[in-house]
């Protein structure tokens, strides 16, 4: 019986070891001469640490690991940099134009940023109109202005229904001075406790402090 109960508790730990296959980032890079280091960092913010590195060779670099849970995470090389959202998947980066696939997560993410691109796009053209005297001083005004509110209006729709996953917390950053106190603590209240981080963290000391004011 003993012996049963054994065999059966190691089978269950080597399927679990099975199923557990990590993550592998698959990376390419462009005008990067073979043994130079690629950087994977600790987060996305300026406190993050080197947590790794890779040789490239070839023009290729190669990460491997175990992410128990998904974080947003940044890549670079010199000028070259990307932020992806790090997890337990197959994924292939290109690091010169900051593109990640191979997951639900950096797809999510890729959506959003092929829109900021598109703006920012349309902002470089307004802007060209602007230089050849296109258009009135009071239709640039105008234009600048919907563009920005089309892009505001995106990112919050965005981040609030993403906001319980690590793509969502991490664009919240980039809303949360343009909400009020009780619309901070309704999206703040979503977000699970496994991807609270310190930039949450200070957003909730900040709105205690008001409080007590």
């Amino acid at each position: 019986m003993k012996k049963a109960f054994l065999f059966s508790c190691v089978f269950v730990a080597m399927m679990a070891s099975c199923g557990n296959t990590g993550y592998t980032v698959n990376g390419t890079i462009a005008d990067t001469t073979d043994g130079t280091y690629v950087y994977l960092y600790s987060g996305t913010t300026r406190s993050a640490q080197v947590v790794d590195s890779a040789k490239v060779e070839n023009g290729t670099f190669c990460f491997k690991g175990n992410q128990e849970v998904a974080e947003m995470r940044t890549i670079s090389c010199g000028k070259q940099k990307a932020v992806i959202a790090l997890e337990n998947a197959n994924l292939s980066l290109d690091l010169q134009n900051g593109m990640c696939s191979g997951s639900t997560l950096n797809e999510t993410y890729a959506t959003y940023l092929a829109k900021e691109e598109s703006l920012n796009t349309q902002l470089k053209a307004l802007g060209k109109k602007v230089d050849a005297g296109d258009l009135t001083e009071e239709e640039a005004k105008e234009a600048y202005g919907k563009l920005f509110e089309e892009m505001s209006a995106y990112e919050l729709q965005f981040t609030k229904e993403n906001i319980q996953n690590c793509v969502g917390v991490y664009l919240y950053r980039n809303v949360f001075y343009e909400l009020s106190d009780e619309e901070n603590e309704a999206l703040m209240a979503q977000i699970p406790e496994r991807l609270k981080n310190e930039t949450i963290e200070k957003f909730e000391q900040n709105i205690a402090v008001r409080r007590k004011t």
